[in-house]
Parts: structure tokens; C-alpha cells; sequence
């Protein structure tokens, strides 16, 4: 059904997963765009929700680019921020499999029969196809030598911590769209998510959770510390490095999310859970906190925005560290991905194991963090394990284009004006 409304709607965003607003959330008819060059701090505000119970009905979804932080907090030239549709229509599937059509605005009797047919009809035919070719990268002895300026930089007092990434590029022909149904049918990501808006096509594998606000309540899910899937549980959840990268990073949401947040109310409910992922395990996180309704969702991402499990702390100083020691723009890489919508509803991952598509090209950022006990060879090797799971689903061809048959048939309509 996906390739169906991919094949219909050139402008889309997909997301897929453990998304609170559903399993599957399809934003279609992008009704306007983000300027180019605008600050989209300054877009995502709250609307209020003329029906609370309706939903995710619609709103700004897509892409904050990592550079949108550099930009906040040294206003680099030409900065891209990323790429936004406020959309007034989604196809959701709910958690228990049925499907929704909601809106913003009244849905025609037409509109929503064309929706149930589409859902309703089987998939026949052939996947259309893709080809990744050999992947380009920094040298392996150039990124040795960062991570060893970077923990000279920690010695020396700069900072704590600062997460080094590497890009892989490649040349991508054929659907991208079809590329990503792949990597979520192969990886099943907490966070997987389609973007395709005009600008790079992006293809999320995401399995972290940046920012996620219901209301007065916002959480945020950092992972750091990572062992290949083969190791044990409790061998990474002893290891004093990884607990280390973990612990610093809570502190660091701690302090992002204090600055929004009642006093009192920044809590740590979960700390140095392992899960895994597709060929690795993660310690993982969990920061809530109670956020006034006075203060707008675009705040919050503006004061907390690069996540910190990707840049690291004191914040400021990695993001400097980051600059001096990667050659290249991060693109969406450790940006976010994700949506705004009315009634202060709002979720957005951390854009880890995630591809951009331009033209021909296809780049992936890998990277970890590094503290003053990192090991730079481990480091390198890292970032292979973070990146396989991601290449050999891009590598992997088509999956068989499923007969999803009339179980699927049901489609309910929602209507929460704006």
C-alpha cells in the first residue's frame, strides 16, 4: 500500500515505527513549504487542536538539518536548515493495524472512498529497483588522528565529551522510495522515517528518540554506549566507558530540558537500559520533564536542538570540536526528522542511521562519542558496526512486493480543523 500512495504523492513524509502518533503516519498534501534560509525554530509553534481526541491530523513534518545549530550558534553563511511542508492531511495506521484518514480540514465523501480503495487493493508487480555503488570516505588514518586530537582536547580540560562522525558517499540511481521500504522492512527501526519534499531525499533508520511533547509532558531517549549485537548485554552494560558516555549525556539533556521546564519537574525515570538494534546494542536513556503550556514547542527544540548524543559536552565546545575536526557539513545527520502538530503534539528523531539522497549521490554519517578513555582504533571499527546494518539493507535489493489483501480494508475518517 506504501509504493501506492509513494507512486501518487511526489511530495511525502513517512513515518514508521514506535511513533506515539501511530505505526504508520503517511503526511500528504503539503498545503505550504519553509522558506528557504527561514529559522524553523520560529515555524513550529503551537496551534491549539479544535478536537484534542482526533489525533495527529496534520501540521509541519520533515527535516532539521544539523546545521540549523550551527547556524543558531555561529550564523554560518548559506546555511540550509532543513526541509518543512505543513500538510493538512495524514493516512495513519493506528497501533492495533487499522487505518485512519484525518484532516484539518472538512474530508471529502471522495477523498476518503479513494483512500479505502487504495488500502483495500492488493499490490501486484515487480519492486522497482536501485544500485549503491562504492562507497568514498575519510582515510582511516585521518580519522585516527581526530579522535586522538579530540581526546587531547578532553585532557587538556576543552571538554568532556564530543561525538566524531566520518561520511560515506556513494552513487545512488534508481528509487529511493523503494530503497527505503527496503531498509524498514529489513532494520524495523524505532524511528524510521521517509522524507521527500523537494530538496534530498531522506531515509531514516532512526532508532533514538530526540524530543517527544504530549501536552505539558516532553521526553527525550539519548543512546550512547554501543557493542556489536554478537556481545553480551552485561559486558556493555559494565563497561566504564560506555556508562560514562551515557551518564554525561543525561546530564547534558538534564540541563537542555531545565531550561524549559517547571522547576522540579526534569526527571530520569529509565538510566543505562540496554536494547538492541539491528547488528548492535545500545545503553539507553530516558529524561522527562513538565513543560508550561506557555512555552512553545519551537523553544524547546530551539534550546535543546543539536540533540545532545550526537554532539556532546559542554555543548558549545563540541559543537566548536566538531567543526575543527570533520571536514564536511553533517547535512541532516544527526539533525532530526519528525512533525509538529496542533495541541502541542509534537515527536522527532535523532537522525542516526540515515541516509540523504541528492541527485545521484547518496551520503551516511556514522560516528561515536569520545571520552578521555576512547581507544581510536575501537572508535574507527565503531563506526562500522553502526553502518553495516544500514549499508547491507541498501545493498540488499527489493523486498517482495507484499499482497496485503482486504485485512487492511477498514479506513475511518478524522476531521480536527486547524
Amino acid at each position: 500500500m506504501l509504493r501506492r500512495l509513494l507512486a501518487e504523492h511526489e511530495h511525502v513524509v513517512v513515518l514508521r515505527g514506535a511513533w506515539r502518533a501511530g505505526r504508520t503516519v503517511v503526511a500528504l498534501r503539503p498545503v505550504r513549504y519553509a522558506p528557504a534560509g527561514a529559522d524553523p525554530f520560529r515555524l513550529l509553534r503551537d496551534t491549539p487542536a479544535a478536537d484534542p481526541g482526533a489525533g495527529v491530523c496534520g501540521g509541519w513534518f520533515g527535516t532539521l538539518r544539523y546545521d540549523l545549530g550551527e547556524r543558531r550558534h555561529r550564523a554560518p553563511v548559506g546555511c540550509r536548515t532543513g526541509d518543512l511542508a505543513y500538510v493538512d492531511r495524514v493516512l495513519r495506521q493506528r497501533h492495533d493495524g487499522e487505518w485512519e484518514l484525518a484532516g484539518l480540514t472538512p474530508l471529502g465523501r471522495a477523498e476518503t472512498d479513494r483512500y479505502r480503495e487504495l488500502v483495500r487493493t492488493a499490490v501486484d508487480g515487480a519492486a522497482p529497483g536501485w544500485s549503491l555503488g562504492p562507497l568514498s570516505f575519510r582515510p582511516r588514518a585521518d580519522h585516527l588522528a581526530a579522535v586522538r586530537r579530540c581526546v587531547e582536547l578532553i585532557s587538556a580540560g576543552e571538554l568532556f565529551q564530543a561525538n566524531v562522525a566520518i561520511r560515506l558517499s556513494g552513487r545512488f540511481t534508481g528509487d529511493a522510495a523503494e530503497a527505503y521500504l527496503a531498509v524498514d522492512g529489513r532494520l524495523t527501526p524505532a524511528r524510521g522515517a521517509l522524507v521527500r519534499l523537494g530538496g534530498p531525499t531522506v531515509l531514516s533508520a532512526s532508532p533514538e528518540l530526540y524530543l517527544d511533547r504530549d501536552g505539558d509532558t516532553v521526553s527525550s531517549a539519548p543512546i550512547k554506549g554501543t557493542a556489536p549485537r554478537t556481545g553480551g548485554a552485561a559486558a556493555l552494560r559494565r563497561s566504564v566507558k560506555d556508562r560514562a558516555e551515557n551518564v554525561m549525556i543525561v546530564d547534558l539533556v538534564r540541563n537542555d530540558l531545565g531550561r524549559v521546564a517547571e522547576r522540579g519537574s526534569v526527571v530520569v525515570p529509565d538510566l543505562l537500559e540496554v536494547a538492541g538494534w539491528a547488528g548492535t546494542r545500545h545503553l539507553v536513556s530516558r529524561v522527562t520533564a513538565t513543560v508550561p503550556a506557555a512555552v512553545d514547542t519551537g523553544t524547546v527544540l530551539a534550546e535543546t536542538f543539536p540533540p545532545g548524543s550526537v554532539t556532546g559536552c559542554p555543548k558549545l565546545a563540541a559543537l566548536d570540536t566538531i567543526d575543527e575536526l570533520e571536514p564536511v557539513s553533517r547535512g541532516v545527520y544527526t539533525g532530526a526528522v519528525g512533525y509538529l502538530a496542533p495541541g502541542r503534539r509534537s515527536e522527532w528523531n535523532v537522525a542516526i542511521r540515515t541516509a540523504e539522497i541528492a541527485g545521484e549521490r547518496l551520503e551516511v554519517g556514522v560516528g561515536g562519542g569520545i571520552t578521555v578513555g576512547s581507544d581510536p582504533a575501537a572508535e574507527w571499527a565503531e563506526c562500522w558496526t553502526k553502518a553495516a546494518p544500514l549499508l547491507h539493507a541498501l545493498r540488499a535489493g527489493p523486498l517482495p512486493v507484499e499482497h496485503e489483501g482486504r485485512r487492511a480494508a477498514r479506513v475511518t475518517a478524522r476531521t480536527s480543523p486547524a
